[in-house]
């Protein structure tokens, strides 16, 4: 996981950087930001994080907890793996809403 451009790990005040839950290298990789590449980029991720039981239990533990934030280092607003997580995670019957 690449950390947010522009923001400190001071400035920021997180209780957790999850890497264990972001996209792997090779589709980061692959993907490169692509727009045209984002739908198979989404089901590659979303292939990733249904496989990945244990870091999907600590996002859906920390969640029944409250709230969290998801951040992402991309120009891309609509377009990156924030997005498929949150997508994820709505389909699993979390609220999700994008910040203000």
């Amino acid at each position: 996981m690449v950390w947010p451009r522009g923001v400190s790990r001071d400035r920021a005040d997180l209780d957790h950087w999850f890497k264990d839950i972001s996209p792997s290298p090779e589709i980061r990789t692959w993907f490169a930001h692509d727009p045209a590449r984002f739908e198979e980029f989404r089901d590659r991720y979303r292939h990733e994080l249904a496989a990945n039981d244990e870091a999907v239990a600590q996002l859906c533990a920390w969640l029944d907890d409250g709230d969290v934030t998801l951040l992402y280092a991309a120009h891309d607003e609509r377009h990156n793996h924030a997005i498929v997580l949150a997508e994820y995670m709505a389909g699993r019957g979390y609220r999700v809403q994008p910040a203000p």
